[in-house]
């Protein structure tokens, strides 16, 4: 469920097929988001391989645009003051921040802004739809767009099933991870498709089933997603954004 870009790039042929937003292009969204309203953008990532990868990518869709941003700021997994990055943020002049990192985090920018009086929206990638961020930011979090490609506020029958059968199982509604548990829910019913197709778990024989699948999925319909050479079953057309607003995820026109 990597989001990294070039897992399914590393090699000829490559057998990796994928059901999950690329960064590549959850970053283009993210940024064309930004952009659509806003002009001075700041950037906010953590250091890990997430939060560097998507900084990378976030970089090349604004070079891509003729754009920079006006503020290029890191921080680490676990750390708890982030008002020194807000406000040079805040120096900077920015007027939207773009955060690639999870929600334990965020909360604590959310919190930095607060502070330092720094009131401007903040759209992060679809690691803030964990629960996490809304328990630790509380209303702070109030506002925050976040990218997805699913929420189990959609009205669909089988979404409304799965999300039942969950709650018998597990006896709780707390996901946490809403997006991931539809890729792995998607991605094992393309792959169990693929083997009903083959007629065989024969590796080869999958493979080959694999190109040529097509499934009713959480997300969408699948209809022979790997057949192009990239092994991507989700791009920019699957992702909407969101706008939190007391504990709810609202999808945002356009």
């Amino acid at each position: 469920m990597s989001t990294g870009t070039k897992v399914t790039q590393q090699a000829v042929p490559n057998w990796v097929y994928r059901v999950s937003l690329v960064d590549a292009d959850q970053t283009r969204f993210a940024f064309r988001a930004a952009s659509k309203s806003y002009d001075r953008i700041a950037l906010l990532t953590d250091t890990s391989g997430y939060g560097q990868g998507g900084r990378t990518d976030l970089l090349a869709a604004m070079k891509a645009a003729g754009r920079t941003p006006v503020a290029d700021e890191t921080y680490k997994v676990g750390d708890t003051d982030m008002t020194p990055q807000v406000s040079r943020i805040k120096a900077a002049r920015a007027d939207v921040v773009i955060n690639w990192g999870l929600g334990a985090e965020a909360a604590q920018i959310r919190r930095a802004m607060q502070q330092v009086g720094l009131s401007i929206p903040m759209i992060g990638s679809w690691g803030l739809s964990m629960p996490n961020y809304e328990e630790l930011a509380g209303k702070l979090a109030d506002g925050t767009l976040v990218v997805q490609a699913f929420s189990f506020g959609e009205a669909s029958p089988k979404v409304a099933e799965v999300e039942a059968a969950f709650q018998r199982k597990y006896g709780t509604d707390r996901i946490l991870f809403p997006n991931g548990m539809a890729n792995s829910y998607d991605g094992m019913g393309l792959l169990a498709a693929a083997i009903t197709k083959a007629g065989s778990t024969d590796r080869s024989a999958i493979r080959a089933a694999l190109e040529d699948v097509s499934y009713d999925g959480l997300i969408k319909r699948y209809d022979r997603p790997w057949s192009g050479s990239d092994h991507e079953a989700l791009g920019l057309e699957d992702m909407f954004l969101t706008r939190v607003e007391g504990g709810q995820f609202t999808p945002l026109e356009g």
